[in-house]
């Protein structure tokens, strides 16, 4: 089953990441398995060994999505060459990949910092993705955790409007959340959901409501899950080298969620989630080095006003033979704890990659994924 992007090009609807380690072996599981589309990026270090596994098949018989990092991150540090670097990651994919063009090239998230402020280098790494579009490079293009407000910036130097957004979706984020859905459909972009089934330990399907509503329809959980995206006309990426899990992924055409039960599965508030960087509250780096500056410096105060009063206010013999006695006879300079302040720059790779707990809930997560997140 498909769906058709703006310049007709036909995706199918249901993609997987490769899992485990041994890429190759799961790469072929997952094709035999009838699951056409591929999905995989730059950092997840997965590419070669995808390449491997895809030699001997028709070309044209799959459907292959990678991605490329953002600019401003490690891979792509130099922000005033962006166009220049993340041109040379586009061809890097395909040289692991093993393949002279890809069907959906997307760039992987948007720069910390946020689009709106640093809209300059998120206009020239589009255009890069553009023209690698136009090379015949990648038959289609897009975006990743997107919100309105990276499309807006894109709007004013775009010459080709992004036509997937990968973002997180899953039951218990409600149906239209961030309004990205239904802003999505009015501008011809489709959504990809990844991490369907609420993250890498399928909360989703934990979920009472939907472990009720899948007995009643004698369905699994998983199934319901991601029968509830595809009627929000979604299509999902999930993450299995499992057959079973696969096949019962694509085991979700032949019945509709009523639309009450549609109307209970969007009520639900849990698990939560952040269907793009918007709403993460990502720090940049610079906001980041601000903060870690004032912290330090509130510290070097603290202690100089301590080391001031104690210089003041000389302690007394016993005052010491008290302090000796509590440390075990150590001085003052050996008791003293060194504090690190340890700055977290909030970039953890994610393939979103979520593994079903199948009919009996006991399916296990195969991929530990960091949250594209």
């Amino acid at each position: 089953v498909y769906v058709e992007l703006r310049n007709g090009i036909q995706m199918p609807i249901i993609a997987s990441g490769v899992p485990g380690s041994d890429f190759a072996a799961n790469t072929k599981i997952i094709l035999d398995s009838k699951v056409a589309h591929i999905d995989t990026a730059y950092q997840y270090g997965n590419q070669r060994g995808i390449g491997l596994g895809l030699q001997g098949y028709n070309r044209t018989s799959y459907f292959l999505t990678t991605k490329i990092p953002e600019c401003g991150s490690n891979d792509l540090k130099d922000t005033s060459r962006c166009g220049e670097l993340s041109t040379g990651l586009m061809d890097q994919n395909l040289e692991e990949l093993g393949v002279k063009y890809v069907d959906l090239m997307l760039v992987h998230r948007p720069p910390h910092g946020g689009c709106s402020s640093l809209c300059k280098i998120v206009q020239d790494q589009w255009r890069a993705v553009e023209n690698f579009y136009y090379a015949g490079k990648t038959r289609a293009i897009g975006v990743s955790n997107y919100c309105q407000e990276c499309f807006e910036c894109l709007e004013a130097t775009q010459r080709v409007v992004p036509m997937v957004n990968q973002v997180e979706y899953h039951v218990g984020m409600g149906s239209n959340p961030h309004e990205l859905l239904s802003y999505s459909a009015s501008h011809g972009i489709v959504i990809e959901a990844y991490s369907p089934l609420g993250g890498s330990s399928g909360k989703a399907i934990h979920n009472d409501r939907v472990v009720s509503i899948a007995k009643e329809y004698q369905k699994t959980p998983a199934q319901i899950a991601l029968k509830w995206i595809l009627q929000h006309n979604s299509t999902f990426v999930t993450a299995s080298a499992n057959k079973n899990y696969l096949l019962e992924d694509l085991d979700v055409f032949n019945f509709k969620i009523s639309s009450s039960d549609m109307e209970k599965l969007d009520a639900e508030t849990s698990p939560g989630g952040s269907i793009c960087d918007d709403e993460k509250s990502m720090l940049s780096p610079g906001a980041a080095a601000i903060i870690v500056t004032v912290i330090t410096l509130f510290c070097f105060a603290v202690g100089f006003v301590t080391y001031f009063r104690c210089v003041k206010k000389p302690r007394t013999h016993e005052e010491v033979s008290m302090d000796e006695f509590s440390s075990g006879g150590k001085t003052d300079s050996e008791n003293t704890r060194n504090f690190q302040a340890v700055e977290q720059t909030g970039e953890s790779w994610e393939e979103d990659d979520e593994e079903h707990i199948g009919s009996t809930l006991e399916r296990k997560c195969e991929v530990a994924e960091p949250v594209h997140s």
